[in-house]
């Protein structure tokens, strides 16, 4: 598993599975075959979990359940993610995978040949320094994807012959069964499909090298390019997720993407947005401050925000690098209030939906759990840097909580000249919010 690559869920896979007991063991261990204690091992399609020993094993036991299996799609199936594209073909048919610039100009064709009946993969890898598009058919039917590339530098095998690093995207067959679902913070996502639930299955899990990058607030051009609007997110942050939790998601995925283009390789971290939530995808109120880890959290430049949560739950985060405490970097280290590095802009508000300890401001903090740009409320916001001192409409310093801004929808402020607009950037701001990952 190449160590840049974000963590990354494989497609359901169809299978058909008569009721039968779990019985799986085995040994976790690292690239350089010492025991990883304290890992959870999960399966996908199941729902018996553990958590490995001092020796790094596991083991997995129960009753099977057969609803919880995904039937095979009566149609193709495309989905993509962190440079995996996943297919499922109902029948044998042609697949086609181009590479395409921001412009929709095709810039090589990765693969063109007929493919058998079945669910496969195929990795991307690392292709290019720059935001690229993928565009994936089978026979009519036709999906593009953005992607955020890997280390700048990397080169890539094709069927045309394009020049590469000696390692060729391959399209995989993916045998029917379940997989086998690994994670540590400190680790890359353990992923392992298994034709069984009977037996031993060891993983070796990759430790993640990145240098220390786990803070950062979106930037506005960040905010800009990724909503595809002038006027930025408003409340919604679903960014193509659907279904209960969607906003949470999809204000995770943001940053995630943020962080991998800013230090490729960064998404193999767990990003989490400093949001709350009324309801999660499981209907359970979600407090900001419990999404984020223990610390300690660095910004882009290494630079340390604050050692713990204690310290990090104040009016501005303690015990950290003085430099950035009262002007929060962003996703490039830049101090926010001076984003080009010259001139002062008024874009200090930045949603979090929660009270200064981190937990659910209230109901209508949220715009509907940030899946909304016409929802009633107020979003409630902190200040990324401090403006004044008082609170109220003109100022404040929790960089938390401290302000509620006019409403929902989609707009940018950086001049205060109108604070009963109901725009979510009203009075300095853009609707950004701050990201945070579990591995330091």
């Amino acid at each position: 598993m190449n160590r840049w690559m974000g963590a990354y869920f494989s497609l359901a896979i169809a299978f058909a599975v008569s009721a039968q007991s779990i019985a799986l063991n085995g040994t976790i261990s690292n690239e350089s075959g010492a025991p990883v204690a304290g890992a959870i091992v999960s399966l996908s399609n199941q729902p018996s979990q553990d958590t490995t020993d001092e020796n790094g094993q596991y083991t997995l036991a129960g009753a099977g359940s057969t609803n919880r299996a995904v039937p095979r799609p009566g149609a193709d199936h495309i989905s993509f993610g962190n440079g995996i594209v996943s297919l499922s073909l109902a029948k044998s048919g042609p697949v086609r995978i181009d590479l395409l610039d921001l412009r929709g100009r095709m810039v090589v064709r990765l693969l063109n040949r007929n493919v058998a009946a079945g669910d496969y993969r195929f990795e991307i890898g690392r292709i290019s320094a720059q935001l690229t598009v993928i565009s994936v058919t089978i026979g009519q039917r036709a999906s593009t994807f953005r992607y955020i590339p890997g280390p700048e530098g990397s080169r890539f095998d094709s069927p045309d012959g394009a020049q590469s690093n000696g390692k060729s995207p391959v399209l995989v067959n993916v045998p029917a069964g379940d997989t086998l679902v690994v994670w540590k913070p400190g680790y890359v996502l353990g992923l392992k499909p298994i034709t069984s639930y009977q037996g031993e299955e060891n993983l070796s899990l990759d430790s993640i090298t990145l240098p220390r990058f786990s803070f950062f607030i979106t930037s506005l051009n960040a905010i800009l390019e990724l909503s595809k609007s002038d006027s930025g997110f408003g409340g919604d942050f679903r960014f193509g997720m659907t279904g209960p939790g969607a906003g949470l998601r999809g204000a995770d995925s943001i940053c995630s993407c943020i962080a991998e283009k800013s230090m490729p390789g960064s998404s193999v971290k767990l990003w989490r947005a400093f949001l709350s939530v009324n309801a999660d995808a499981k209907g359970r109120q979600v407090n900001a401050i419990d999404r984020i880890g223990s610390g300690p959290w660095y910004d882009r430049l290494g630079r340390l925000l604050a050692p713990t949560r204690s310290d990090l739950i104040n009016e501005r985060p303690m015990n950290g690098d003085p430099v950035i405490k009262n002007d929060l970097p962003n996703e490039d280290g830049i101090p926010n209030h001076k984003p080009d590095g010259i001139n002062t802009v008024d874009n200090h508000h930045f949603v979090t939906g929660s009270s200064v300890n981190g937990t659910l401001y209230n109901a209508t903090a949220t715009c509907e759990d940030w899946t909304s740009v016409t929802a009633s409320g107020r979003p409630r916001c902190g200040f990324a840097w401090p403006r004044g001192s008082g609170g109220g409409m003109m100022g404040g310093t929790h960089w938390i909580s401290g302000f509620d801004a006019g409403g929902c929808a989609k707009g940018i402020e950086l001049v205060v000249n109108n604070l009963n607009s109901p725009i979510i950037g009203n009075a300095g701001g853009y609707g950004g919010f701050y990201c945070f990952a579990l591995t330091p």
